[in-house]
Parts: C-alpha cells; sequence; structure tokens
C-alpha cells in the first residue's frame, strides 16, 4: 500500500483505548467543559446538579488518557511538535484541576487555583493551538495541504485509524475547552460564555474537516479495496485488513482451500475473486439489497436438490430456485465441511447450510417487485475444482516395502526347505554298509 509520507497506524500506548468515549458532537466536546465550570468550587460550595465524584473521576480519566501517544515518521515528526506541546500542557493543567478538585483543605485549594490560574496563562497560546493546528496548509514532500489531509493521506484511507485519530483530537479539543472555561472562572474578568462559544466553533469545524476527509477515503473505496485485495493472499490477513481499514463497510472473506464448487454474479462490483494456484479467494462487501430474509426450511430443501458433483450442470438450475422466490443468486459456494476458511463479519448477509459432508454459502439480492429474474448461467463465472485424494504412503522397514521384504523372506524359505531335500537325498544315498552284504 503507498505510504506517501512514512505515516504510522495511531498507536494507542499507556491507557487502555477502551477509555476514550468516542465524542461525535460539539455538545459532547463542550460538555465536559460545562461540567467543570460549573462544579469547579468542590463538593461542600457548589450547588450544581453534576455529580461531583462522576466529575473528578473524569478528569482523572481524561488525565490518563493524554499520556497516549500518536507516532509518525520523519517526514510528518516536524509538523507534529505543536500538538505534542499543547498535548503536555493539557496533561499538566489537568493535574491542577485534579489537585482543586480532590483537596478539602481550603488554603491548599487556593493554592492550587492560583497556580492553575498562572501556568494556564503561560501555556495559553499552546493550548489555543489545538482549535486550529490541523487545519493549517503545509508542505511534505513537495506536497501542500492541511495538516489533517496530510496525515489522513499518512494512514493511505484506513478508517479505524482516521476514527482513533479523531477521538483522540477531539479529546484534546474538549480538555482544552475545559481548562480555558476553568481559567475564565478564576480570572477577575470571567467571559466564559465568549470562550465557550469559540470552543463551540472550533468544535464544529474540526469535525466538518474530519468528515469531509473520511467522505473523501469513502469515494476512493473500490480503488483502495481492489489495491489491498490484489496484494494480500492470505484469508486472515485479508479479512483483518477488512475490517481495519472499511469499518464502515459489512465484509466477508471466503478462502476456498482444497475441493469447492463457486457461482458468482459476473459484472458485480462489490465481490472481488482471485485464484492463488488451486486455491480461490473471494471480498464480498454487501450492500442493503444483500440484506434478505430467506426462510431457513425452504433454503434447505433447494440446497439438497443441488449436487456438488454436478456444480458446473446444475448452475441454471440453481439460479432458477431461488428466482422462483424472488431472489437473484450473487455468490454460492459449496464445499467439504473443513477445507475452506470462511471469516465473516458480525453483520454478514450471507445465508450458509450444511448438509451431508457439504457446507454451502449463499449471498442473495431482491429482485425488484413485479420484475422476473433474467439471470441465466453466461451471467456466472462458476468454479469447480476437486482436490486429488492424497495416496498413502507404503509402510516401509529397512528402507523395503514390506511386499518386498515379504518376497525376499518367501525366497529365502523356499531355498532352505530346498536345501534340506537335497541334503536329506544325498544322505539317503551315502548310509553305510552291513557286513553280511560281502
Amino acid at each position: 500500500m503507498d505510504k506517501k509520507f512514512g505515516l504510522i497506524l495511531l498507536l494507542l500506548a499507556g491507557a487502555d483505548a477502551q477509555l476514550f468515549s468516542i465524542l461525535s458532537t460539539t455538545a459532547e466536546v463542550v460538555s465536559f467543559a460545562l461540567d467543570v465550570y460549573d462544579i469547579f468550587d468542590g463538593p461542600k460550595q457548589t450547588t450544581s446538579s453534576v455529580s461531583y465524584d462522576k466529575i473528578v473521576k473524569t478528569i482523572s480519566e481524561r488525565i490518563e488518557m493524554s499520556t497516549e501517544k500518536i507516532t509518525f515518521k520523519v517526514e510528518l515528526e516536524a509538523h507534529l511538535t505543536e500538538l505534542r506541546t499543547a498535548s503536555y500542557a493539557i496533561q499538566q493543567l489537568l493535574k491542577d484541576m485534579e489537585h482543586i478538585a480532590k483537596t478539602n483543605n481550603e488554603t491548599k485549594r487556593q493554592i492550587y487555583k492560583t497556580r492553575f490560574h498562572q501556568d494556564f496563562e503561560r501555556k495559553k497560546s499552546d493550548i489555543y493551538t489545538i482549535k486550529s493546528l490541523l487545519t493549517f496548509t503545509t508542505d511534505v514532500s513537495g506536497i501542500s495541504n492541511t495538516l489533517l489531509s496530510l496525515i489522513v493521506d499518512g494512514f493511505d484511507c484506513g478508517m479505524t485509524s482516521i476514527e482513533h485519530f479523531q477521538t483522540y483530537y477531539m479529546t484534546l479539543v474538549s480538555n482544552a475547552a475545559a481548562l480555558d472555561m476553568l481559567n475564565e472562572k478564576l480570572s477577575d474578568n470571567d467571559l466564559h460564555d465568549d470562550a465557550l462559544k469559540e470552543w463551540q466553533a472550533s468544535a464544529t469545524t474540526l469535525f466538518d474537516k474530519f468528515q469531509k476527509e473520511k467522505d473523501n477515503c469513502k469515494s476512493q473505496f473500490m480503488k483502495l479495496v481492489k489495491s489491498d485485495f490484489d496484494q494480500i493472499e492470505h484469508g486472515k490477513e485479508l479479512f483483518n485488513n477488512n475490517q481495519r481499514r472499511y469499518s464502515y463497510t459489512t465484509n466477508d472473506v471466503l478462502f476456498l482451500t482444497e475441493s469447492y464448487c463457486a457461482r458468482s454474479l459476473k459484472k458485480y462490483d462489490q465481490v472481488l475473486k482471485k485464484n492463488i494456484g488451486n486455491d480461490l479467494i473471494f471480498a464480498i462487501f454487501q450492500s442493503e439489497e444483500l440484506n434478505v430474509a430467506v426462510d431457513k426450511e425452504q433454503f434447505k430443501k433447494l440446497i439438497l436438490k443441488t449436487k456438488f458433483d454436478d456444480c458446473i450442470k446444475d448452475t441454471g438450475d440453481v439460479i432458477n430456485m431461488f428466482d422462483l422466490l424472488g431472489y437473484d443468486l450473487v455468490v454460492s459456494v459449496m464445499f467439504p465441511e473443513g477445507q475452506a476458511e470462511i471469516f465473516l463479519d458480525k453483520d454478514s448477509s450471507s445465508k450458509s447450510i450444511t448438509t451431508s459432508k457439504y457446507k454451502t454459502i449463499v449471498y442473495l439480492r431482491v429482485q425488484e417487485q413485479g420484475v422476473n429474474g433474467t439471470l441465466t448461467a453466461e451471467d456466472f463465472d462458476v468454479d469447480f475444482y476437486v482436490a486429488p485424494v492424497p495416496t498413502e504412503e507404503p509402510f516401509t522397514l529397512f528402507g523395503l516395502e514390506i511386499w518386498k521384504l515379504g518376497a525376499i523372506g518367501g525366497s529365502i524359505i523356499v531355498f532352505l526347505i530346498l536345501l534340506c531335500l537335497i541334503c536329506c537325498m544325498r544322505g539317503r544315498c551315502r548310509r553305510p554298509c552291513k557286513s553280511d552284504d560281502y
């Protein structure tokens, strides 16, 4: 895969990635800031309806989350210095906020308040950078674009990585807004309403920018999946790749490794197929039209009418059987149980059944209402392969097969018997003469 800027995938090192709550709206981003502002003075002094313990817990979690790191290769590292600086400043100020929230000593609380206010004023420019850092236009390897676009290109449009980065970044924005609101409350002139509006506007702009990048990636979907499909030759690796990079789709991988009967509709873009030697691999990206409901008993009766050995001959009959139920066949595979690697999405639209020693997996689409199916066997690729039955290696002893040893042993026994007969005959002819013979 093309890694123009050598960007490494987002590394959620340190705290467990599951600690991140996904912030998907501007309201969610600023809610932490509003809670902090309302409850700031501590459990004995606040009249807020917000749970004080919950806020303290959230502050502690945000501190732990702020230790998460993103790692990039050298081409982008220089452009992310400001992000690292802002992230570190936010982490330190969150710790000051935690001290204020947790202490029960009023004298200490005042000291922590003063320290927080002074530290915030010194680090204000670093923290405010978070509002617009990703929208700055920069130049990397001769390509000029916003920093966010360059980062997304570095992820090669891997959607899971983009969304992890978005969650990471919007959490920083949420933290920065909370710190700013707290600082306003500690200032002689409290302008928290103006500060809140600025953070709301910034969060909205950032969400729009992230969405624009994700939409652009989705518009390149087929180009990206075909590139991956051409390069990856192992079923599990391909499935994991597709689940990670195209998490916004439902996708399955069928890796047929020995005998199989496979029928697939030609010119159906979202079904990719290739042969690797005698193996056959499918990547199936499912749209809403494949999400059909089929009566299980009816489905079973249809499958029981098909025979593995008649794969090519039965194709037209299989198409017609599903046509009578109002469905178009898209993909069907039949294989001996245990002779394939099947990786299905949790939302897979596949229909499967095991009869006798064969397993069958089918993908169908609903026909337009009132329109009879027009598909014929000519509209399908049919791949039929029967793996040769391995012959058993003969048992050997001393490097010789058993039958050869038997033949040699039998020959030796015959030879010994003949030798004994000859000896006996010679002995009888040469017996000693009696005295009265003379």
